[in-house]
């Protein structure tokens, strides 16, 4: 079981400078598309749709260049699994509880996005989807939803009679 999710590292851009060089190298804004918007955006989703007015590219080459970390706090061999099969760089370390181990997972946007809608079929274990359910809360609490509908199938339910 996975106990708590927090994100604990988001992309953090300089955008005065990005904004000024790119305006001097390019004659133009990379903002100017994004501040035109009347939708509002965090700063990653900016971040983001500056880097696609630079140069115009597949959406998911613009994720590798933003990443994220989420601390993790799970049973230990669930941790291992989610280690596993997550695909992201990992810290696992274990806490003063029993059974219960802590982890740092990072990864670019993309690794998550990949990681997430791996994570989100049915036929991956609860573990994983449990994992995939509640980064992904994590991530578009702190302003990355950047991963479109993801929807994670539900955990199966066991009724006892």
């Amino acid at each position: 079981m996975i106990l708590r999710v927090q994100l604990i590292q988001r992309p953090e851009v300089d955008f005065a400078a990005l904004l000024s060089l790119g305006q001097t190298a390019l004659g133009r804004s990379l903002a100017r598309k994004v501040d035109a918007s009347p939708i509002e955006c965090s700063d990653t989703e900016r971040y983001l749709a500056c880097l696609a007015d630079l140069r115009p590219v597949d959406g998911d080459q613009l994720l590798m260049h933003a990443a994220a970390t989420l601390l993790v706090v799970g049973h230990d061999l669930d941790l291992v699994e989610v280690v596993q099969a997550s695909g992201l760089a990992c810290l696992l370390a274990d806490t003063k509880v029993r059974g219960v181990q802590l982890g740092i997972f990072t990864g670019s946007l993309l690794a998550w996005k990949e990681c997430l809608t791996r994570s989100a079929k049915q036929t991956v274990s609860p573990v994983m989807r449990e994992f995939a359910e509640k980064c992904r809360i994590a991530l578009v609490a702190g302003g990355m939803d950047v991963f479109g509908h993801l929807e994670i199938t539900p955990l199966d339910t066991l009724l006892l009679e």
